[in-house]
């Protein structure tokens, strides 16, 4: 087993592979950076807390498998997440699992300064709220389940928030109760004040006191009663059908995806493990090497994997990627070096914008829902009560013909361009 360490020295990764170890390292770094910014809280390690993440393939198991661990020994607070067949696996099951370990971190951590290792056992946090955060820093995931919720309004089947905080435990795999507590945890969220408020459930927490429905009115939302509370919860949740967007599944998260895989690494798509070669070099290494033997079996395998990633995605995406294929084509044909180089900036441009783009689109979006989903009391946004929807609509369409002029003939010029020096 090898050995890695995040940047910021939070989490210890093992395991055999080490692309898949720094992957990982640098997901759960990503993961617990949103965390930070979902709760306004920074996230609490300190001598008295370890964090291990374990890779193993899993050869014998049909399908990948998380698990995890926490326990208290000596009082230190020993966390491990275990993830077996890294091709398998269900990535949003071990987002929801990672996420427990956080926010059990969070309140047990908050537990550890405040009140000491009572009884000598560490408290943790609901699955409600674990799940939701899970689900809610996950933007495409979050976009997915507000949509689903916003169909349950007009069926009449949204559970009542007092019912979610009673989900205490979530069995594994997908469910509706998953998806409202990624609502209910965006409910919470809308708040002004919400630092404050998770201060507030971390402390409540580490006391091994429940987040009941009583206090969650009186304290916490600072409503007369659980049956107004209820009330704000299903305006809310009503008023959602005015902020869902138009923007396929297109987030940040996806682009970021895909900024992850620009890159060659030791072991993956026909690049070999040998003396001398980086174990990840970016694209901008590759022109260097574009003589030697692997580079074909890697562009045709990268291409593939590239065009996968845009698959069912809208179509600013796959021209992006295009853009990215023809620079994959151009090295594999062994074109100039400042051919390559052009190619390259090219393709890095276009994602740039495209990502500036998709930020702007996200901001506006949760600029609105903390605008509509506002709930001091009782009353949720009614400046909004007649908002029109096609408001909404003209600056969606306003944006994606933006983005269709912007997107022209660049990717077949370039191929054009590229194919003329063949």
């Amino acid at each position: 087993m090898r050995y890695a360490q995040s940047f910021r020295g939070r989490f210890h990764v093992r395991g055999s592979h080490p692309s898949r170890m720094l992957s990982v390292v640098k997901w759960a770094e990503d993961v617990a950076s949103r965390m930070e910014r979902a709760t306004g809280q920074a996230m609490p390690f300190s001598d008295a807390r370890n964090f291990h993440i374990v890779i193993r393939p899993g050869e014998t198991l049909p399908s990948g498998r998380v698990r995890r661990s926490q326990q208290l020994k000596a009082g230190l607070l020993i966390q491990v997440l275990l993830v077996e067949g890294f091709e398998r696996v269900d990535w949003e099951e071990v987002l929801e699992v990672f996420s427990s370990l956080l926010v059990d971190g969070y309140v047990a951590m908050w537990q550890q300064q405040e009140y000491g290792w009572r009884g000598g056992r560490a408290e943790s946090a609901p699955a409600w709220l674990s799940v939701g955060l899970a689900q809610y820093i996950d933007r495409s995931l979050h976009t997915r389940n507000r949509r689903i919720v916003v169909r349950w309004t007009r069926e009449g089947g949204v559970p009542s928030f007092a019912e979610i905080l009673k989900w205490h435990f979530l069995s594994r795999g997908p469910s509706r109760q998953k998806v409202a507590c990624s609502v209910a945890v965006a409910w919470l969220l809308a708040r002004p004040d919400f630092s404050r408020d998770f201060e507030a459930v971390f402390d409540r927490l580490a006391q091994g006191k429940p987040l009941s429905p009583e206090w969650m009115a009186t304290r916490l939302l600072r409503v007369g009663s659980v049956d107004e509370m209820e009330i704000a919860w299903r305006r809310w949740v009503g008023k959602q059908r005015l902020i869902v967007s138009n923007f396929g599944e297109l987030s940040s998260d996806v682009l970021d995806r895909l900024s992850s895989e620009l890159a060659a690494r030791v072991g993956e798509h026909g690049v070999p493990v040998q003396a001398g070669l980086p174990v990840k070099m970016g694209f901008g290494d590759l022109a260097a090497r574009k003589r030697e033997k692997w580079i074909a079996a890697f562009t045709r395998a990268k291409t593939v994997e590239l065009m996968t990633l845009a698959g069912g995605k809208p179509e600013e995406l796959g021209l992006v990627v295009k853009e990215y294929c023809v620079f994959l084509k151009a090295l594999r044909r062994r074109r100039w070096d400042r051919t390559l180089r052009i190619l390259l900036a090219r393709a890095d441009a276009s994602l740039v914008r495209l990502r500036q783009k998709v930020q702007k689109r996200e901001k506006y979006v949760d600029e609105m829902a903390k605008k509509v989903g506002g709930h001091r009391r009782l009353v949720i946004g009614t400046e909004y009560d007649t908002l029109e929807r096609s408001k909404l609509r003209r600056y969606v369409d306003s944006v994606e013909r933006r983005i269709a002029s912007a997107a022209t003939s660049s990717v077949s010029r370039i191929e054009t361009e590229a194919n003329g020096q063949e």
